[in-house]
C-alpha cells in the first residue's frame, strides 16, 4: 500500500508506503529474498547504514555539519588518516584496522567530534566507527 502526495506549488513529490514481510526485499532490492534472510544478519549493514544516514541527515539539518562530512574533510587534509582509511578499505573493515583509525582520529581530532553531533544514546567512538564502515562500503 502506497500513498502518493504532490504539492501544487512545488515540485516536491512524497511517496509513503507500508510493506509487509517479503515485500520489503522486493521493493528495496528488486529481488525475492526471504525476510528471514534479511533478519539473520545477511543484510545487517544495509539496515545499519539506513539508520546512520537518517541520523546523519538530522544532525546536518540541525547543526550544519555531521560526522560523515567532518571525516571526509579530514581525509582530504590528513595524509596519515587517508593511508589508514585506505587500509581499512583494503581489509574490508576488519576490526583491527577500524580500531586503529578510530584511535588515531580521537587522539588527534577528538574536539572536532562534538557531543552535539553524536546521537545521545550512542557511544561517540562506536558511532564514528559505524560512520567509517558506512563510508568504506561506499568507497570500496
Amino acid at each position: 500500500m502506497f500513498l502518493d502526495l504532490t504539492l501544487r506549488e512545488t515540485t516536491l513529490n512524497i511517496r509513503v508506503g507500508a510493506l509487509y514481510g517479503n515485500q520489503i526485499s522486493k521493493v528495496l532490492f528488486q529481488k525475492d529474498y526471504s525476510i528471514s534472510d534479511l533478519l539473520l544478519l545477511r543484510y545487517d549493514d544495509i539496515w545499519l547504514f539506513q539508520l546512520l544516514a537518517i541520523e546523519e541527515r538530522a544532525v546536518l539539518l540541525k547543526d550544519g555539519k555531521n560526522c560523515s562530512i567532518i571525516f571526509k574533510n579530514l581525509l582530504k587534509r590528513d595524509k596519515d588518516l587517508r593511508i589508514k582509511y585506505d587500509r581499512v578499505i583494503m581489509s574490508e573493515c576488519r576490526e583491527g584496522e577500524l580500531t586503529e583509525i578510530v584511535n588515531y582520529l580521537f587522539s588527534k581530532y577528538s574536539s572536532i567530534f562534538e557531543d552535539s553531533i553524536i546521537p545521545k544514546d550512542r557511544d561517540k567512538e562506536e558511532y564514528v566507527a559505524d560512520i567509517i564502515q558506512m563510508l568504506c562500503a561506499s568507497d570500496a
